[in-house]
């Protein structure tokens, strides 16, 4: 397994694969919703925030050398989404609802959030880099899964807090009041979205944050130092 305290870069092949299967989650329940399965919140079993993007954005955040391509690839992958929303709600109702589903004015905080989870996955390999520094050997490797988790936890909250917060601030208090308890049911009733956003970061960083997962990465110090072959 690869460690989080060194420094890689993303295989090419695998870098699409990765963007790719992102963007097809991020857009199933709107390529369901062409046949006429429902995708209301209120109305279907779909597990909604159900997304492998924030552990993208945990391993990106944890590997990636370049803090570009950390912060680019799993909002990359969010935009695409995006747009492809837009392509699938125009067609069927137009232009201007497309526009209100794909970008819906606090969008920007979405992204946001997503920054902020890439941030934690920095902060596991921060944490890393003290264990190796300190020659902590073993106990090094053994905190890595709870830093991976404890990273993802963390970065769920702070996008749940930050989202709900931006749903209630600018709902112009049409669904949840514009008081304590306004901001108090909006929370409450983002709880169901938390649970998959959590599940969905805690299942989806196994995979990513495994042997099979880092395969997808390419160690910059090794390709450095390998002999050039004539």
């Amino acid at each position: 397994m690869k460690k989080a305290d060194q420094m890689f870069q993303p295989r090419r092949a695998a870098l699409a694969a990765l963007i790719g299967y992102a963007v097809f989650c991020k857009l199933l329940p709107y390529i369901l919703f062409q046949f006429g399965v429902s995708i209301d919140p209120e109305r279907t079993a779909y597990p909604w925030n159900f997304s492998p993007v924030p552990a993208i954005c945990l391993f990106t955040g944890a590997f990636f050398k370049d803090v570009r391509w950390a912060f680019g690839v799993p909002l990359a992958a969010w935009l695409l989404g995006d747009l492809g929303i837009l392509a699938l709600v125009s067609r069927q109702y137009g232009f201007h609802e497309g526009l209100q589903m794909a970008f819906y004015p606090d969008q920007i905080f979405v992204y946001a959030g997503f920054a902020i989870v890439v941030g934690c996955g920095m902060l596991i390999r921060a944490l890393q880099q003290r264990m190796s520094a300190a020659n902590l050997g073993s106990s090094g490797s053994a905190g890595y899964w709870p830093a991976v988790f404890g990273a993802g936890l963390a970065g769920s909250i702070l996008f749940y807090l930050l989202t709900n917060f931006t749903v209630w601030l600018f709902g112009e208090g049409v669904i949840y009041p514009l008081t304590a308890e306004g901001l108090f049911t909006c929370y409450v009733q983002g709880l169901p979205f938390f649970r998959n956003f959590a599940v969905a970061t805690a299942g989806f960083s196994l995979v990513l944050f495994s042997a099979i997962g880092t395969r997808m990465l390419e160690d910059v110090e090794e390709r450095r130092l390998a002999p050039e072959t004539a």
